[in-house]
């Protein structure tokens, strides 16, 4: 059995996991391999998306990388 998941991909080449450290502070980690990225539903990860592009979500972003380049769609199989 396989699921599609989708992770965000950083201006930096890395990939994004996230940490909500307040009501209204999200830390973003960039992680060297997508598999210990953050991985979200293909909606999730659109909003993410957006979100970190526009900075105006009532969320405040901060890390080592936080512009969006693309988001991956990556194919986990269950064994």
């Amino acid at each position: 059995m396989k699921i599609e998941k989708c992770v965000i991909e950083l201006a930096n080449g890395r990939f994004a996991k996230f940490e909500q450290e307040s009501d209204t502070d999200i830390r973003v980690y960039s992680r060297r391999d997508f598999y210990n990225a953050e991985f979200l539903s293909e909606d999730y990860a659109e909003t993410q998306f957006h979100d970190l592009v526009s900075q105006d979500c009532g969320w405040a972003y901060f890390g080592e990388c936080i512009v969006p380049k693309a988001i991956r769609k990556v194919e986990i199989k269950l064994i």
